[in-house]
């Protein structure tokens, strides 16, 4: 009869390897940047997709604040700032970590935008003007907007070099269907 071996001790020391500090290590260039740029925005050009390596950078950051691994930047700053941060793709395949848009109370600003209807975005533009894309993008980056908007027909070099004039609006999308996300 086979002998049954006590596995509890071993699982409990068992970590998905994304949480791993092996994994963790990976990032912490990156993490160390994002921590001596603050509050100005660290652009990243993954070596791996850029939805994977939203997720993996997160995941890193995750662990290390579960653990007491020693490491290359002020950790307690990073704990301070990542609250207030976004990870964001950017249209180009690159992506963006920075401070978070500041929100702007809609009774000072007169402003309020709502959900209607079915569509989970709160703005939905088709073929929008260079001026209107520029009016949407200020609206986000003062605050006034705070959920999900889409933007289709703009060519990427349009959104690219209009995107760079703007912080703390994350843009996310696909250059060949021309439809981006903005958050």
């Amino acid at each position: 009869m086979p002998r049954r071996v006590q596995l509890s001790h071993v699982q409990s020391q068992l970590v998905a390897y994304r949480f791993s500090e092996k994994s963790f290590r990976r990032f912490e260039s990156d993490l160390a940047a994002v921590v001596k740029n603050w509050p100005r925005a660290t652009i990243v050009s993954p070596s791996i997709s850029p939805e994977t390596y939203m997720a993996r950078i997160r995941d890193s950051v995750k662990a290390l604040f579960r653990n007491e691994w020693s490491v290359a930047f002020d950790r307690v700053e990073l704990e301070r700032i990542w609250s207030a941060s976004v990870v964001a793709g950017l249209p180009d395949g690159t992506v963006r970590i920075g401070k978070r848009a500041q929100r702007k109370s809609s009774v000072s600003s007169g402003l309020a935008v709502e959900p209607f209807g079915e569509s989970k975005f709160l703005i939905e533009l088709t073929d929008p003007s260079a001026e209107t894309l520029r009016a949407l993008l200020e609206v986000y980056q003062n605050g006034y907007v705070n959920g999900p908007s889409r933007v289709k027909g703009v060519p990427m070099e349009t959104m690219k070099r209009i995107c760079q004039e703007y912080n703390g609006v994350s843009v996310s999308g696909n250059s060949e269907t021309m439809v981006y996300e903005m958050f």
